[in-house]
């Protein structure tokens, strides 16, 4: 099980691997089963709307599930939400719930924040 952060979930719809280090490559495509938080989607349609990204996140979210069969993982959301309050290692909300989620089912984490990968052992870049 690999997660997605914001970043990688861009990245890799954006389909330009030049941005990408050779183990994000990977483990992506080495990855059984490819997840987002559902925070992705809110942190994405952010960007879309302040013109750092082209496409909002429902269109990313269809082409990315249909392309590489990334899902929503919803299950366990409140949980990650929780978890995430105990995350005083960053101010940002959008990390601190990604993290907890990829967390809360011991999944790597596919992302380029050089602070979440000094915070959660299982991130990778």
């Amino acid at each position: 099980m690999v997660f997605l952060d914001t970043h990688a979930f861009i990245l890799f719809h954006q389909g330009n691997r030049n941005f990408l280090s050779e183990s994000a490559i990977r483990i992506f495509d080495e990855a059984e089963s490819l997840f987002i938080s559902p925070i992705v989607l809110l942190e994405t349609q952010y960007l879309a709307e302040i013109g750092r990204i082209r496409y909002g996140a429902d269109t990313i979210f269809e082409q990315m599930s249909a392309a590489f069969g990334v899902r929503i993982e919803e299950d366990q959301y409140v949980q990650a939400t929780r978890k995430a309050i105990s995350f005083s290692w960053t101010r940002d909300p959008f990390d601190r719930i990604i993290t907890a989620h990829a967390s809360l089912f011991g999944a790597v984490l596919l992302t380029k924040d050089a602070t979440i990968r000094l915070n959660y052992p299982r991130a990778v870049w």
